[in-house]
């Protein structure tokens, strides 16, 4: 302890050194950034192919498996899973751990090449996950007609908020409520043998403004410049079109007019369809509390400015709002837990000087942990902001337990000088190795695979920082306040026990007395926690906390090709039953391919009738009823929807696709036999009928046709496509072309006029060139009826089938093994396998994972108490502790109905590392005392003695330090009074049995491995006894 009696001398270090902390601290404090979610690429990627109306089996054929093909020669790719659906295939990537950002750049500059490579593929998106999404505020437009709030949205807002430095894009989803329309004429196209594709290309060409090229002798080279951008209908309709016989207007091959935009509603407000979607986005240097207030005083000065007529400008969502609040949450729960903190100790301890020391040590310990995730680049978010919480909690324990010895070395009668050396020194063993312990419970987290164990990570090592910064306070800053501030009254000098110490002292005196007594004990307590298990079955549970503010968001899933027709009515449905559900104050439904989502906003809490989660069940019980009659197959919060994918999910491989098939159908009939097994299908149950055309390719030749041509003048026919954008009269308008045919029978199909080229002549001046001639399609073509899916999957390039299934009335772990006997089971013809997806895969490796992490924590737990005590018994009987600490939880969240999810999960893993510092200090005094020469019945009296008050005041400061936390109301409360709780009601229940149990075990576990000792010993002294009596009797003799 030379270093401790240097700093005593010499107390200006730590004075400086708590200056600086201080400062140092504030800066850093307010430097970090504040973001939702940690600042973080994942490692895995998107890609997005769209191929306009190729079927699944083109589609898997001529893109998917070239793609599939590249993927494979990119390094660091892991796996990946393919969606095909019609015109569309969606690829899901997992890169190697660590190699996201290189791996996601190699895969999209491949993709950008097989666009160009691949004549079938319209558009190519790719995309990296990543923890932020990619626009952290919303807002609603509404109250007046689609095109009114298209123009304020595009013309007013978007350029407005686009202009701020905190604004990185405005995405406006607004349905275009006009189009300029070009509706070819065909029957003249034909006569005058003009392409309809060559008019469209002609036109996207035209419509430019570009440079083409500079005069690079003249002064100042000039740029040249040609501009062909169109801005009015007459301009279209004066557009040449080359044809055989000379340039000619466009008009006399088409109508061009703007006309009311045939478009689809995908997203309404409070039942209405009249209603812009905003999103904004931040720029890449600021936070997202910056953005969002640079753009709220924007907003501030549109509306002050003037917006049109019943015209609504409504703030949605702010991701801002959760970081702030919880800030203010975190800030009040440090004052309150601080506070009630202080009164714990000072009903202790009696003492302000003492109270005020560890005061101090609060806000040190905060700001060299601020200072600390500053050098480390971390940022406050959700989970940071969560592991502080816990730290605070925990942060005054060292401080508390170094205070208490000294205080008592001081009522010993020791000068104040050793006073402090002796208590520190008499505990530093204790506080290192609880520190210690707390730590590398957290270490194993890092096993858990991807970034999940990223994610996780951050919380614990911000927990970690918290502690090591509250240790360094506690071995600085205390013993040289102590040494300087306590006073010592002489009437609390060499004070008697009272009453609950001499009653502790009597009840471990009497479990040392026989050992039947000390089993007793042990074996009680071990009764209670096989007890406890039996009630885990009614602790609520979920697989993650709603963490919305009065607000709620909700994912519906339709059914594979649900129409536009069937949305809207489903949209109208919901509209009827939330408007209904009490407390709902305004909300938004959007559709997305064959999803849709409701944003619901709730009335304020001071204006609530319910709480949040009461209207949250209310909402879903509401949607759910929705099931029945409309085509929907599930309705969840977002935070479940797409946590874990089916619970019964079965992946059947293979090449064939009837083959795959019938595996399906008779694995669906293997589900159908298990019990609990409802909503069995399969990924390839729906197939979509289609007409195929099969070409007479000689009656092609003969009429002096190519097959390429048939088709084009097909094409031509079904033509109606965007073809490109134009502004007019200051807003941007899309442009279609369409053609004037009608085909929608397959009689006018064969029937349509399919033009046969003249044959080649030489023409005299004059002469004009024959007419071309027509013949039926009929008579080139029939159509033949085939079925394809409407949906394919891939894993890492091979088919697969997925089985799919829920559950009921059965847990998954049951239900999973059922299966695994259906699968073994089953007789796989070669180069056919099936495994486990979704649930029941997750499952199974996040229960190996978890077992992996518990089992390190207890062996890297274990092996730090070995090595500070020397001793390989000592930590088994510390460690005893952990199945009691699992009665509290289970029992907390048993009384106050507290889910159990992997928030509070993490909390029960926390708790581990905080109770074993109590049972630390027992076992640490008592073999202090032994090696003085204590026996261990009274040693084990004395150590209880000596450690009760620290153990009560950590204990209880804790658990003060986390009742604002269980207590907290607002959108923190959700993730952190599960924790909370689980930690409060642990640590109060093994705290107590600690004092108990701790003693009892220490004396089985000499009685059984020191019984060879005591058996050799017993055998000496016979030996000795015997040989006595010989040499007595000899002696006589």
């Amino acid at each position: 302890m030379n270093w401790l009696r240097l700093l005593l001398k010499r107390k200006l270090i730590v004075g400086l050194l708590s200056i600086f902390v201080l400062l140092f601290g504030l800066y850093a404090s307010s430097d970090l950034d504040m973001e939702m979610m940690p600042g973080m690429t994942m490692d895995m990627g998107m890609v997005q192919i769209d191929a306009g109306e190729l079927n699944t089996l083109d589609m898997e054929e001529t893109v998917i498996n070239p793609v599939e093909d590249r993927l494979e020669d990119i390094e660091h790719v892991d796996t990946y899973e393919t969606t095909i659906t019609l015109g569309n295939g969606s690829i899901m990537i997992m890169f190697e751990e660590g190699e996201g950002d290189d791996a996601f750049a190699d895969v999209e500059a491949a993709m950008n090449e097989m666009e160009n490579e691949i004549s079938d593929i319209d558009h190519v998106f790719s995309m990296q996950a990543s923890m932020n999404p990619p626009y952290e505020l919303n807002y609603d437009l509404y109250g007046a007609d689609s095109e009114e709030l298209a123009y304020v949205s595009e013309e007013v807002i978007q350029p407005r908020l686009e202009s701020l430095t905190e604004v990185r894009e405005v995405d406006v989803a607004a349905e275009d409520s006009e189009e300029l329309n070009i509706e070819l004429d065909h029957e003249q196209l034909q006569e005058d043998g003009v392409d309809p594709q060559h008019i469209a290309q002609l036109f996207q060409e035209e419509n430019e403004n570009r440079a083409i090229g500079e005069l690079s002798e003249e002064e100042d080279e000039p740029r040249l410049r040609w501009d062909g951008t169109m801005l009015s209908v007459e301009d279209i309709e004066d557009m040449q079109i080359s044809t055989p016989n000379g340039p000619e207007p466009l008009e006399e091959y088409a109508s061009i007019e703007m006309a009311q935009a045939d478009t689809t509603t995908t997203a309404w407000k409070n039942g209405e369809d009249d209603y812009v979607f905003l999103q904004i986005g931040r720029s890449d240097d600021v936070t997202e509390v910056e953005m969002t207030e640079a753009v709220r005083a924007e907003v501030e000065d549109i509306k002050a400015e003037g917006l049109p007529e019943d015209v609504e400008l409504e703030e949605m969502l702010a991701t801002a709002d959760y970081i702030t609040n919880d800030l203010r949450d975190i800030q009040t729960n440090v004052l309150y837990g601080g506070l009630l903190a202080l009164v714990v100790l000072f009903t202790f301890l009696r003492s302000f000087r003492a109270t005020a020391i560890v005061g101090i040590s609060i806000p040190l310990s905060l700001l060299l942990t601020f200072s600390l995730m500053w050098f480390m680049d971390y940022s406050i978010n959700v989970m940071t902001l969560l592991a502080l919480g816990l730290g605070i909690a925990m942060m005054v324990d060292a401080s508390i337990v170094i205070l208490e010895s000294i205080y008592r070395k001081l009522q010993q009668g020791l000068p104040k000088f050793e006073a402090v050396i002796q208590g520190t020194k008499e505990v530093s063993t204790a506080v290192l190795a609880s520190m210690l312990t707390t730590v590398v419970v957290f270490l194993p987290i890092g096993i858990l695979s991807g970034d999940v164990g990223e994610f996780i990570m951050m919380l614990a090592m911000v927990i970690i920082i918290t502690l090591v910064s509250s240790v360094l306070i506690s071995f600085t800053v205390i013993p040289v306040l102590s040494e300087k501030w306590i006073r010592m009254k002489e009437s609390k000098v060499h004070k008697k026990e009272n009453a609950i110490l001499r009653g502790y002292g009597r009840f471990v005196g009497w479990m040392s007395w026989k050992k039947w007594r000390r089993w007793l004990v042990s074996t009680g307590f071990a009764f209670l926690f096989f007890l406890s298990l039996f009630l885990i079955a009614f602790v609520p549970m979920s697989m993650m906390p709603d963490v919305l503010e009065r607000q709620a968001e909700l994912m519906v899933d339709l059914e594979n090709h649900t129409d536009d027709e069937e949305k809207e009515s489903i949209a109208d449905a919901m509209h009827e039953r939330l408007s209904d559900t009490t407390d709902v104050a305004d909300y938004t439904v959007m559709t997305e391919e064959d999803m849709m989502f409701a944003f619901i906003n709730m009335t304020p809490e001071e204006e609530a009738s319910l709480p949040q989660a009461q209207v949250n069940t209310e909402i879903m019980n509401n949607l759910e009823a929705l099931e029945e009659d409309y085509p929907i197959e599930n309705v969840a919060m977002s935070m479940e929807a797409g946590e874990m994918g089916n619970p019964v999910e079965i992946i059947v491989q293979g090449d064939s696709l009837d083959e795959l098939r019938e595996i399906a159908e008779d694995m669906e009939t293997g589900l159908e036999n298990i019990e609990g097994i409802t909503g069995i299908h399969h990924s390839m149950g729906d197939m979509e009928t289609e007409q195929e055309f099969v070409i007479d390719e000689e009656g092609v030749e003969d009429a002096g046709l190519t097959t390429g041509q048939v088709r084009e003048q097909i094409e031509a026919a079904f033509m109606n496509e965007q073809i490109d954008e134009m502004a007019l009269d200051g807003r941007d308008y899309p442009v279609f072309m369409s053609s004037d045919l009608e085909v929608g029978s397959q009689d006018e199909l064969e029937d349509l006029d399919i033009e046969i080229p003249p044959e080649e002549e030489t023409l005299m001046p004059g002469e004009e060139s024959e007419e071309a001639d027509t013949m039926d399609l009929a008579e080139f073509v029939d159509l033949e009826t085939t079925e394809a899916p409407q949906e394919l999957e891939h894993e890492d390039g091979e088919r697969i089938v997925k089985v799919m299934a829920s559950l009921e009335d059965r847990d998954l772990g049951s239900v999973n093994a059922d299966v695994q006997e259906m699968i073994a089971g089953y007789d796989f013809d070669d180069g056919y396998t099936a495994g486990f997806g979704g649930q029941m895969e997750q499952q199974q490796e996040m229960m190996m994972e978890m077992m992996y992490i518990f089992l390190i924590s207890i062996f890297l737990v274990y092996v730090v108490m070995a090595i500070q005590f020397n001793h390989l018994i000592h930590p088994l009987v510390i460690m005893s502790v952990i199945p009691m600490t699992i009665v509290g939880v289970i029992l907390g969240l048993l009384i106050t109905q507290q889910e159990l999810n992997p928030i509070s999960a993490m909390g029960a893993l926390i708790l581990v590392g905080i109770v074993l510092n109590n049972a630390i200090l027992l076992v640490d005094r008592t073999k202090q005392l032994r090696k003085q020469g204590w026996d261990r019945g009274n040693a084990l009296q004395e150590a209880g003695k000596n450690r009760m008050r620290p153990i009560f005041m950590t204990t209880l400061t804790t658990v003060a330090g986390m009742l604002p936390l269980a207590l907290a109301t607002g959108s923190a409360s959700n993730y952190q009074a599960p924790m909370a709780t689980v930690i409060i009601f642990g640590l109060l229940f093994a705290t107590f049995i600690t004092l108990l149990l701790v003693p009892s075990v220490y004396m089985i576990m000499e009685d059984i491995l020191g019984w060879p000792k005591r058996y050799l010993k017993k055998r000496r002294k016979k030996k000795a006894d015997k040989t006595g009596s010989e040499i007595s009797t000899e002696k006589s003799q």
